[in-house]
C-alpha cells in the first residue's frame, strides 16, 4: 500500500518512497519495462502523443490531464474513428495507463452542488516511470481535497441525510448508508460502471488508490474510518450535529437491544440512572461522556453479531467512537462561544436604548444570580465594559451591572432621575455608581446631566443627611461637593452595616433552604433534560407542546422563571396569538441552530397528521415558523 504523504520518516523517507515507487511500477508494468513498440499509425500516435504531452506532474490541478469522461481531440484524422476504441488499443499495447481520482463541480446553472464524479484520467508511458508514480499521489492529494470541498459546498445538511438513514426501515438501510459510507466495493463499481470499452482501472489500482485516499483522510481527521476498509468524509461543521444525531438514536434504539441481551439491559439501566443523576447536579454542563459510554456498550452488544436490532447500531455506535475526541474539543469550543455570546448579549441589553431604564440598570440578589452559570459569572463581574457592583439592601445582598461607557451612564442617569416611583437603594446604587464612575467629570460636563445628577443625588440621600445640606444641591454646582461627600461616607457606612447583617442572615439559613436554591435547574446542565423532554413530547408523545406542558416537569420554578430558563438556553418560544406576547400557551421549539434542520422533517411529518383541535392551531403556527426559518437560511426573503 502507498503510504500518504506525511507518513514517510525523515530519516528513511527517501529510500521508503523509492522502494514504494519501483513496487507501483513493477505492478503497473509486469513485464519489468520493456517498452512497447513504436506506433505507426497515424491517429494513435496524434491520441498518444496528446495525452503524453499532458502526462506532467502538476497538471491535475491545471485540469490540463487528459480523462476518459473529457477527451476531447480536435484532429481531422480522428473524426472518423471511436476514440474509445482507439484508446482501449492504445491501453492494450502499455502505450497508456488509466488512473482513478475524484473530482467535484458546481453547477453554473443554480449554484447547487453535484455530486463526486469518478474520474479516469489518461497517463502515457514515459522514460521516466518515476513521474507515474507521483501522479498517482497527486491524484490521490487531488481526491482529498475534492472531497473536503465536496463536504462544504454540498448544500445536503449532514446530520438530516444521517438521520434520514438511520431511521430507514432495516431491509433498506444498508442501501442507505451506502451513500454516505465510502467502501471498496462501491469505489471500484463508481470506476467501473457503463465501461463498455474496458477503460476502467485496474482492480489493484482501484483498491490502492482507495486505500491511500482512506488512510490521508483519516490522517487529516476528516473521514471516521470504519472496519473492512470503510469511511465516513465528515468536516467539523457536521461533527457535532451527527454526533447528536447518533447519540439521540442510539438512546432510542438501545431501548430494543436491552429487551434482547440481558447483560447489556443491566449495563443500559446503571448507565441511565447515573446519567439522570448527573443531570440533576447543579450546573452540571453538558458532556458527551454518557453518549460515547453508551456506544460502546451497544458496540460490544451487537459486534459481529448477525440480529436484525444490531444491524442499525454498529453504524452510528462506531461513528461515535471515532468522532469523540474531536467532539469534545468542539463541544468545549460551542461552550465557549455560548459564554461570550451569554456576555455579548447581557452587555448589548445594558447599551441598547431604551424607555425602561431598568434594562439598563441590572440587579441581581443572590437567589437570582443562580440562573447564571458559575462559568459566566466572573466574565460578567470582571467585564472591562462593564460596571459591576456589589450592593446591600434591607432584603439581602444583590449585585447591580450597568454600561461603562459615558453615554449610557449620562442616558441612565437622565431615565432614572426622571422616573418618580425608582426605589432609594436603586437610586443610591446608581449614585454610588456615578460618583466612582471614571466619567464622572465628563458627564458633569452637561449641565442638563449636572442638574440630573444633583436631583437624584438629593432623592437618594433622603432620610440619611440633613434637610438643609440636601437642599444646596439648588445652589451653584461648586457647593455640591458638601452634601456629595457627606453621602458616600453615610451611604458607604450603612453599606457596612448591611453586608454585616446580611452575611449573618445567610449563615442562619436553614438546609432545606439552601438545598433548593442549590438544587434549581436553572443552568446549562440541564439543557439536556430539557432537550429529552421536548424529544420525548414531539416524537414519542406525537404532541406539539407548550410551555405549560413542559412545566408540569419543573414544580418548583414559577411560570416565569421557567419561560426564562428555556429563553435561556435558545430553546424558541412561539407566541400563541398575533399579540407577540409569551403566554404558557406560547409552542416551544428546538434551538434555531444546525440542529435545527435535523428535527423539522421530522416536526413537519407531525403536523401533518395532528388531528387534536387544540393541536391544530399549534400546528399552523409552528408550520409558518419552519417555513421562515427555512427560507431565512437559504437567503430567501421572509
Amino acid at each position: 500500500m502507498i503510504a500518504p504523504p506525511g507518513r514517510i520518516h525523515a530519516s528513511c523517507g527517501t529510500v521508503e518512497a523509492s522502494a514504494q515507487s519501483n513496487q507501483f511500477i513493477h505492478r503497473l508494468i509486469p513485464d519489468g519495462g520493456a517498452k512497447p513498440g513504436p506506433l505507426l499509425d497515424r491517429p494513435r500516435k496524434i491520441a498518444c502523443d496528446y495525452i503524453r504531452e499532458r502526462t506532467q506532474p502538476g497538471n491535475i490541478t491545471s485540469t490540463a490531464l487528459a480523462s476518459v469522461e473529457d477527451f476531447d481531440l480536435d484532429s481531422a484524422a480522428l473524426r472518423s474513428l471511436d476514440y474509445r476504441v482507439l484508446l482501449q488499443e492504445l491501453r492494450a499495447s502499455g502505450h497508456i495507463f488509466v488512473f482513478p481520482a475524484y473530482r467535484y463541480t458546481p453547477t453554473a446553472k443554480s449554484g447547487d452542488q453535484e455530486g463526486l464524479q469518478p474520474v479516469r484520467y489518461l497517463l502515457a508511458r514515459t522514460d521516466n516511470l518515476a513521474l507515474l508514480h507521483d501522479i498517482f499521489e497527486e491524484l490521490v492529494q487531488a481526491s482529498v481535497n475534492t472531497i473536503l470541498a465536496w463536504q462544504t459546498g454540498s448544500t445536503k445538511d449532514a446530520a438530516e441525510e444521517l438521520h434520514r438513514i438511520l431511521e430507514a426501515p432495516g431491509p433498506n438501510q444498508k442501501t442507505a448508508a451506502s451513500e454516505i459510507v465510502f467502501s471498496p466495493a462501491g469505489t471500484r463499481a463508481a470506476f467501473v460502471q457503463n465501461d463498455t470499452h474496458g477503460l476502467a482501472p485496474p482492480d489493484w489500482l482501484i483498491q490502492e488508490f482507495f486505500s491511500s485516499l482512506r488512510s490521508s483522510l483519516g490522517a487529516k481527521g476528516a473521514a471516521v474510518l470504519l472496519p473492512g476498509d470503510r469511511f465516513i468524509p465528515v468536516n467539523d461543521a457536521q461533527i457535532l450535529p451527527c454526533f447528536r444525531v447518533c447519540a439521540t438514536y442510539l438512546q432510542k434504539a438501545a431501548e430494543a437491544l436491552a429487551k434482547q441481551d440481558a447483560q447489556f439491559a443491566v449495563k443500559a439501566a446503571a448507565l441511565h440512572k447515573e446519567e439522570q443523576s448527573y443531570a440533576r447536579k447543579p450546573y452540571s454542563g453538558p458532556v458527551l461522556d454518557y453518549d460515547i459510554r453508551r456506544a460502546t456498550a451497544v458496540l460490544a452488544a451487537v459486534e459481529g453479531r448477525n440480529q436484525t436490532s444490531g444491524a442499525g447500531l454498529e453504524l452510528p455506535a462506531r461513528f461515535m467512537l471515532a468522532l469523540r475526541s474531536r467532539a469534545a474539543e468542539l463541544q468545549k469550543r460551542e461552550w465557549q462561544e455560548y459564554c461570550a455570546r451569554f456576555v455579548a448579549d447581557f452587555l448589548s441589553g445594558l447599551q441598547k436604548e431604551s424607555d425602561d431604564w431598568s434594562k439598563q440598570l441590572r440587579f441581581f440578589s443572590m437567589q437570582s444570580r443562580q440562573s447564571i452559570h458559575p462559568a459566566i459569572w466572573p466574565l460578567l463581574r470582571h467585564h472591562p465594559a462593564l460596571v459591576s457592583e456589589r450592593w446591600e439592601t434591607e432584603t439581602g445582598t444583590c449585585f447591580v451591572f450597568c454600561s461603562r461607557r459615558p453615554e449610557d451612564l449620562g442616558r441612565l442617569l437622565e431615565s432614572v432621575s426622571l422616573d418618580p416611583n425608582c426605589e432609594t437603594w436603586r437610586l443610591q446604587a446608581l449614585a454610588s455608581i456615578i460618583a466612582d464612575s471614571e466619567h464622572f467629570d465628563l458627564l458633569m460636563e452637561s449641565p442638563n446631566l449636572r442638574r440630573r445628577h444633583a436631583e437624584l443625588v438629593r432623592r437618594a440621600t433622603k432620610g440619611t443627611i440633613p434637610t438643609p445640606v440636601r437642599w444646596l444641591f439648588y445652589l451653584p454646582s461648586f457647593l455640591h461637593r458638601t452634601p456629595r461627600n457627606m453621602s458616600r461616607t453615610r451611604t458607604a457606612a450603612r453599606q457596612a452595616a448591611l453586608a454585616d447583617r446580611n452575611r449573618r442572615r445567610q449563615s442562619r439559613r436553614s438546609p432545606l433552604e439552601i438545598e433548593t436554591v442549590r438544587r434549581r435547574p436553572t443552568d446549562p446542565g440541564v439543557e439536556k433534560q430539557l432537550l429529552h423532554l421536548l424529544e420525548d413530547t414531539y416524537f414519542t408523545k406525537k404532541q406539539i407542546p407548550t410551555i405549560g406542558d413542559l412545566h408540569r416537569n419543573f414544580p418548583e420554578l414559577q411560570a416565569g422563571e421557567f419561560a426564562r430558563l428555556l429563553r435561556r438556553h435558545g430553546f424558541q418560544l412561539l407566541p400563541a396569538d398575533d399579540s407577540g406576547r409569551i403566554t404558557r400557551g406560547s409552542v416551544v421549539l428546538f434551538a434555531d441552530d444546525a440542529s435545527l434542520p435535523v428535527y423539522s422533517g421530522r416536526i413537519r411529518d407531525l403536523i401533518r397528521r395532528v388531528r387534536e383541535p387544540d393541536q391544530i392551531e399549534r400546528a399552523k403556527r409552528l408550520d409558518a415558523h419552519l417555513a421562515r426559518s427555512s427560507r431565512r437560511r437559504n437567503g430567501a426573503p421572509v
